[in-house]
């Protein structure tokens, strides 16, 4: 029987039986009106607000990387990526190794940049690639916890950091600090050949 009649008609007897049962809770049709327009007018600032928070978080992204670096975020080619780690690795190209760590890191690739980190470092003495072969050791699965690695693991990250921290890259004080209470951090070459860390 309801459905031969018109939309209005069920929708006016919706409501009746909406008002009829929020009655007894004194809630009138004029309360009823004003609380479905603060519910949808809540609900539209809401989703205002996401997209705001949205466009802010890009915004901030997009400042917080150089213009130049993010043309390395989108895709390289394979034949763009040899002629990046053939300029790094025979000329110790610093604009190179800059490309293709961003391209790395931004792509949560590190252990591919771990190769590239150690020849900068030890062949070119450059201060990011110590930092960078010492932060990718240490990785986020240890939580960056220097204590949490195995001994030779721990060597190898502390001289990275040592090597950094002695070329003006202080990215891995914090664990340094841990490894040598005391405040005082030995040359990282005398690292390799002693016994200091346990």
């Amino acid at each position: 029987m309801q459905k031969n009649q018109p939309p209005q008609t069920r929708l006016n007897k919706s409501r009746e039986r909406v008002t009829s049962q929020l009655a007894p809770t004194g809630m009138t049709k004029n309360n009823l009106k004003r609380l479905w327009s603060f519910l949808v007018f809540t609900g539209i600032m809401i989703i205002s607000c996401k997209e705001s928070v949205k466009h802010i978080e890009t915004a901030k992204c997009e400042k917080v990387i150089p213009d130049s670096a993010t043309a390395y975020v989108k895709e390289l080619s394979d034949q763009q990526l040899v002629r990046l780690e053939d300029s790094i690795v025979m000329k110790g190209d610093v604009e190179a190794y800059e490309k293709l760590r961003i391209y790395y890191l931004r792509r949560f690739e590190m252990e591919r940049l771990l190769y590239y980190s150690i020849i900068m470092s030890h062949k070119y003495n450059n201060a990011v690639a110590y930092g960078d072969a010492g932060d990718i050791l240490l990785d986020y699965r240890t939580q960056y916890e220097i204590d949490s690695l195995d001994s030779k693991t721990k060597m190898l990250v502390t001289y990275f950091l040592l090597g950094a921290n002695e070329r003006g890259n202080d990215i891995g004080k914090y664990s340094l600090f841990k490894v040598f209470k005391n405040g005082s951090f030995p040359n990282s070459e005398n690292l390799l050949n002693s016994e200091i860390i346990q």
